[in-house]
């Protein structure tokens, strides 16, 4: 009986086998390198600030983000072969509930939320998910040896239920954590 058994798998795996085409092959290939392009020191701990405006005017802006403040990451000593640098941005604190592009600022002031642009100026197009995601939005290039990665932050009156709101007067500030990756 034992033979029988024995026997019989292994027919059915050698038919299974013989039955099997096959019509494609996946290649794939890569490189794994020894560095990383060197962040440069000044750019590790950033503080940006934006310029005070007042509840009104922050309101009437909308969601514009035109109350900003700009600056970059610059890399040097990139690796032959490396050709962008990558940003992702996770926010240390909540953001809107379905508008994970908009954080909910922290300190006295209420409904003031903000969002992250990589870009050297206001670019609502090139907006970032708060919550470590990466789109294409996030590349940068790099070009002999050298990159830099512009990000703006711009704030707007606006409640975390994502609603246009009158905000108080008071400080207001966030942290993200900046990951990046070299390709």
């Amino acid at each position: 009986m034992k033979k029988l058994l024995i026997t019989s798998a292994v027919v059915t795996a050698l038919t299974s086998y013989g039955a099997m085409a096959i019509d494609a092959n996946i290649n794939f290939m890569g490189a794994v390198s020894s560095t990383t392009c060197k962040l440069n020191a000044a750019d590790a701990a950033k503080t940006l600030t934006i310029p005070n405006v007042t509840a009104k005017n922050l309101l009437d802006s909308g969601d514009s983000g035109q109350y900003s403040a700009s600056s970059s990451f610059n890399f040097t000593d990139c690796p032959a072969g490396l050709t962008k640098v990558t940003s992702a941005y996770t926010y240390q604190g909540k953001t809107m509930f379905d508008y994970v592009d908009w954080g909910v600022a922290n300190g006295t002031a209420n409904n003031v939320a903000f969002t992250v642009m990589q870009s050297p100026n206001v670019d609502r197009s090139k907006k970032l998910h708060l919550d470590g995601r990466v789109e294409a939005q996030n590349d940068a290039t790099i070009t002999n040896g050298v990159a830099t990665v512009p990000v703006t932050v711009g704030v707007a009156a606006i409640n975390s239920n994502a609603q246009p709101m009158m905000p108080s007067a008071g400080t207001y500030s966030g942290t993200f954590l900046v990951a990046f990756t070299y390709s």
